[in-house]
């Protein structure tokens, strides 16, 4: 932290700044400030070590079979006057 400067300002100026040396590397840099010590428990909060995976979001899927998902999903929450689906 520079001395002499209000934290939010600190903060913020390490986020802004352009110089490699003085960027905020990770999150748990960011989140040791104290401009967010108050939102901020080592304690209570978990660190993933492995990468995010998100190829679950991009299933091989036919759209026929889209359109068939969406349908049983509408009709799950407005089912047809007779109850049939």
């Amino acid at each position: 932290m520079v001395v002499g400067i209000r934290v939010d300002l600190d903060l913020a100026l390490r986020f802004w700044r352009y110089l490699i040396r003085y960027l905020v590397h990770a999150v748990e840099e960011a989140l040791s400030h104290p401009y967010l010590a108050r939102l901020h428990d080592a304690q209570d909060e978990t660190v993933c070590h492995a990468l995010f995976d998100s190829d679950f979001e991009q299933p091989s899927i036919q759209e026929e079979k889209i359109r068939e998902l969406i349908m049983m999903e509408a009709l799950a929450f407005n089912p047809l006057p007779d109850g049939t689906r």
